[in-house]
């Protein structure tokens, strides 16, 4: 998802152990289904938004 040469932040207050030991590898991931927006029950502020 990333560029190849985006540079990943480094992982605040860790070891050298720590580095060795944990995965430290950033996740994206979109929340929500994938379903259309049709499918899908709005809540209270969607609603008010979209009036």
């Amino acid at each position: 998802m990333y560029p190849s040469d985006y540079q990943m932040p480094p992982a605040s207050n860790g070891l050298e152990l720590d580095a060795s030991v944990l995965n430290n590898v950033v996740v994206s991931k979109t929340s929500g289904c994938k379903d259309s927006s049709k499918d899908r029950q709005r809540n209270k502020y969607e609603k008010m938004v979209l009036k």
